[in-house]
């Protein structure tokens, strides 16, 4: 999601979040975003391992789905792209499981009604400018229902 786009550190000080947030947007797109979303960069994880587990993943890093998947988007721009890779891969392989699990443990079925298909299809269709502004994703829907909902 827009949100996405910036790097997911909210226990970090604001100054640090809009560093890292800089850093990774002068590589590019495709490269800056699985940066932004992982918790340890490239850098960090090439450090803690030995040398036959560098040899064992033969150039593979855990960002190149994303990158790959990114590039080959069905997209207009950078958040269609990250938007995509979120449906793709972060969506289903964290936060979908880990609410999956959690609701399990306590014999709850859980629905997330902001992913039906048709409101997704809907938000994707819209421009940059109705999905974040000021910084804040999801800007229409939360205009939309601000007549209904507590600040």
């Amino acid at each position: 999601t827009l949100g996405r786009l910036y790097p997911k550190a909210d226990w970090a000080p604001r100054p640090f979040r809009a560093k890292t947030t800089l850093l990774a947007l002068a590589e590019g797109g495709e490269f800056a975003y699985p940066k932004a979303v992982g918790v340890t960069g490239p850098a960090l994880r090439q450090a803690l391992y030995s040398d036959a587990m560098r040899k064992a993943l033969a150039g593979h890093t855990a960002e190149q789905r994303y990158i790959d998947t990114m590039r080959q988007a069905p997209a207009r721009d950078g958040l269609d792209r990250a938007q995509y890779a979120d449906i793709r891969h972060w969506l289903p392989g964290d936060i979908l499981t880990k609410v999956d699990r959690a609701s399990m443990a306590v014999s709850l079925e859980a629905r997330e009604p902001l992913l039906d298909y048709r409101l997704v299809q809907f938000m994707a269709t819209l421009p940059p400018s109705l999905r974040i502004r000021a910084g804040q994703g999801k800007w229409l829907m939360k205009k939309a229902l601000e007549p209904y909902l507590p600040k």
